[in-house]
C-alpha cells in the first residue's frame, strides 16, 4: 500500500496461472460479460481478477448473480439480442444443479453459452496448490459432475491441466457457436486454475464452419413447387434468429404470394401487421394447404391437432431437420435439408431474379387465398377487445394498451402462456426484426434474467418483460431485481396474474373433458391470496411497483412504469387478469 492509500500493482514476476489463461481466453473469444455465482472452488479466479483490476488490465465485466438460474437466463438474453456468446461461472455440482431448467432452455433455444464450473479439489494433503481446505470439498465431490447436464450440452469436458485451458475455451466456443448453436460445459478443479502456465499461447480463435446452403437442385425444387401450388404456406418458429432472414422471408412471401404462419415462435420471424401474416396457430392452414414449407421450426404443428390432406407436399428447411435431440419426432415430410434460413431464402430469391417466370393466374389465385386466410385469422378476435371487469381484466385489452405505449423499437421478452400468450400475439404486434424473443422451450422462469441480459446488451432500448404469475415466481425475482438495480439495467415487467397455472388446468380439461376436474373446477393449480409480485421487486431492487385491478387503471399504470424505467428504475406492473 502506498502512503496515499493506493494499492500497489503486483510485481511483474507474478505467476501466470490457469485462472489468468482462462480469463485471457475468454477475452480472446469475445466474452464481454461473465455472469458468476462464486464458491470455494474459485479463489484462483477471484485473485486473478483482483490483480487485473488493480493493474488496470482488461477483464470481462463480472456480474454477480445471486442465483444461477438468473445468471444463465441473463447470458441467454444477452446472446439473443447481441448475437454474441457470453459466459456463466457456477460452483461445483450444487451450482450446476441450480442452473435448473435454464439448461433445457439454452439447449432447445439454440443459444451459444459457455458454462464454466468449478470442481472439488483433486488433492488432499497439499500436493498441489488448491488442495482441499474445507469439509464441503469432500461432500461436493461426485463421480460424474458433467453427467448432471451432459444430455443438454453440445460439448462438455473436464480440465486435466491448466496448461490447456486456452485451447479448451477455443474448442468450447467453436462448438457453442457452430450451427445449430447451443450451450457447452467446462469443469476445472482448483488445482488446475492455480497451476502455473506459460503466457505464450496462440491467441488465434479457432475457425467455425460456414453456413450451409441448399443444393441448386433443391432451390429449384422448392421454388417451383411453391409456384405450381394453389394453397402453399410457410411455417416458421426461429428463422428470425438472424434479422436479415426476416427481410428475405418478406421478399419471398411477396414475390411468390405465399402466406406465413409463426408457430410457437422463438423470435419475430415475419412482421405481424404484414398482410401475408396469417397467424400463430398452424392447424387450420395445415389442413387446407397443398404445400407446406417448414422453415426453422421444431414443432410446426402437433399431429394430434392437424393432419395434412392426402397429396400435400411437405418440405423442411432447418438447422436441424431430423431433430436429433428429440427422441420421438415425425412429420410426413417429402424432403428435408440441413440449411441456414437466411442463406436458403437468399438462394430462392436469386433463383427468382435469374428469370424464373410465374403464372400470373396462379399468383393472383394465391393472393386471394392469402386474403381469405388473413381475414379468417382476424375474424377470430375483435379489433377492440373487451377491457374485462375489476379483478378479471382482459389480457387482450392489456396487450393492446401496452402496444400503444412501447413503440416498435422496444425489445419484448415474452414468457406468457395460454390465453395471455394468444393475447400478446394478437394485440401486441411486432413489426421489426430483433424486437421479440421467447425462450423457445418449456422451462418457466427464463424471462426475468433474459430481460436483464437484453438490457445489458442494448442499454439504450426499452426492454419489456411479459410474464405470467407462475413464471414470475420461477424467475427468482429477488435475484433479478437486485441485479437490475446494481448493474443499472432497468426494464419493465408486466405480470399477467390470473392466480393459477392455467396451462395445467387447460391440459386436464382437454384430456378429461368430462372428468371430475372439469365438472368440479378442482385442479389444484390455484394461487389463493397470491403474492404481491410488485412488492417483491420493490423490496429486492427498489423497483417501481403497482397492482392493477381495474381496467380503467391499466393505461396510467403502464405509462408511469415506463417513465420510471426511462428514469433508471426497474418497474413491475402486476395486473389481475381473467383466467
Amino acid at each position: 500500500m502506498t502512503q496515499d492509500g493506493r494499492l500497489e500493482a503486483p510485481e511483474a514476476t507474478a505467476v501466470y496461472t490457469g485462472a489468468d489463461a482462462l480469463t485471457d481466453a475468454l477475452l480472446a473469444v469475445g466474452v464481454e460479460y461473465l455472469f458468476v455465482n462464486l464458491g470455494t472452488d474459485h479463489p484462483a479466479l477471484v485473485e486473478s481478477w483482483a490483480r487485473r483490476t488493480a493493474e488496470g488490465r482488461p477483464l470481462p465485466r463480472i456480474v454477480t448473480s445471486p442465483h444461477e438460474t438468473v445468471a444463465l437466463a441473463a447470458a441467454m438474453g444477452y446472446a439473443d439480442v447481441s448475437g454474441r456468446m457470453q459466459a456463466v461461472l457456477v460452483h461445483v455440482d450444487v451450482g450446476t444443479q441450480n442452473l435448473g431448467g435454464m439448461v433445457h432452455n439454452a439447449a432447445r433455444g439454440r443459444v451459444p453459452v459457455l458454462i464454466l464450473a468449478g470442481a472439488s479439489s483433486v488433492t488432499l494433503h497439499g500436493e498441489m496448490k488448491g488442495s482441499r481446505t474445507d469439509f464441503i470439498q469432500f461432500v461436493q465431490d461426485v463421480y460424474d459432475q458433467r453427467g448432471i447436464v451432459r444430455e443438454y450440452m453440445k460439448w462438455s469436458y473436464e480440465v486435466k491441466t491448466g496448461k490447456v485451458l486456452p485451447m479448451l475455451v477455443f474448442r468450447a466456443t467453436q462448438m457453442a457457436r457452430s450451427d445449430p448453436a447451443g450451450p457447452v460445459y467446462l469443469v476445472a478443479a482448483r488445482e488446475m486454475l492455480e497451476e502455473p502456465v506459460s503466457p505464450d499461447w496462440p491467441r488465434e480463435v479457432w475457425a467455425e464452419p460456414g453456413e450451409t446452403a441448399l443444393p441448386p437442385a433443391a432451390v429449384r425444387r422448392v421454388v417451383e413447387a411453391i409456384a405450381a401450388s394453389e394453397r402453399p404456406v410457410i411455417i416458421t418458429a426461429y428463422a428470425g434468429r438472424r434479422p436479415e432472414a426476416v427481410e428475405r422471408l418478406v421478399a419471398l412471401s411477396e414475390r411468390l404470394a405465399v402466406p406465413v404462419v409463426e408457430s410457437s415462435r422463438r423470435f419475430l420471424n415475419f412482421p405481424d401487421t404484414h398482410p401475408h401474416h396469417v397467424g400463430h396457430e398452424a392447424p387450420r392452414l395445415v389442413q387446407e394447404a397443398d404445400l407446406i414449407v417448414i422453415l426453422d421450426a421444431d414443432v410446426p404443428w402437433v399431429p394430434l391437432d392437424a393432419t395434412p390432406r392426402p397429396g400435400t407436399r411437405v418440405f423442411h428447411l432447418d438447422l436441424d431437420p431430423i431433430k436429433a435431440g428429440i427422441p420421438l419426432w415425425h412429420l410426413p415430410i417429402e424432403a428435408a435439408w440441413r440449411v441456414s434460413a437466411p442463406v436458403a431464402l437468399e438462394q430462392c430469391l436469386a433463383y427468382l431474379d435469374a428469370g424464373f417466370a410465374q403464372d400470373p393466374a396462379k399468383l393472383a389465385a394465391r393472393r386471394r387465398w392469402i386474403q381469405r386466410q388473413r381475414a379468417a385469422w382476424e375474424a377470430g378476435s375483435p379489433a377492440h377487445p373487451d377491457p374485462g371487469a375489476p379483478g378479471a381484466i382482459s389480457p387482450e385489452y392489456v396487450s393492446q394498451v401496452l402496444n400503444t405505449l412501447i413503440g416498435p423499437e422496444a425489445l419484448v421478452i415474452n414468457e406468457t402462456c395460454s390465453r395471455a400468450a394468444g393475447a400478446v400475439n394478437r394485440y401486441l404486434p411486432r413489426t421489426r426484426a430483433g424486437t421479440l424473443f421467447s425462450s423457445g422451450a418449456s422451462s418457466l422462469g427464463w424471462g426475468g434474467g433474459a430481460a436483464l441480459g437484453a438490457k445489458l446488451a442494448a442499454p439504450e432500448r426499452l426492454v419489456v418483460h411479459l410474464t405470467g404469475d407462475g413464471a414470475f415466481m420461477f424467475s427468482v425475482p429477488t435475484a433479478v431485481y437486485w441485479m437490475a438495480r446494481r448493474y443499472q439495467a432497468p426494464f419493465l415487467t408486466v405480470v399477467f396474474d390470473n392466480a393459477n397455472w392455467d396451462a395445467a388446468r387447460r391440459a386436464t380439461i382437454r384430456q378429461h373433458p368430462d372428468g371430475f376436474g372439469a365438472r368440479t373446477g378442482c385442479f389444484f393449480t390455484d394461487f389463493e391470496n397470491p403474492p404481491a409480485y410488485h412488492e417483491i421487486a420493490r423490496a429486492a431492487g427498489g423497483a417501481f411497483g403497482v397492482r392493477v385491478e381495474r381496467p380503467e387503471a391499466v393505461a396510467d399504470a403502464l405509462a408511469q412504469a415506463i417513465a420510471a424505467v426511462r428514469e433508471g428504475s426497474p418497474a413491475v406492473v402486476n395486473i389481475a387478469v381473467a383466467p
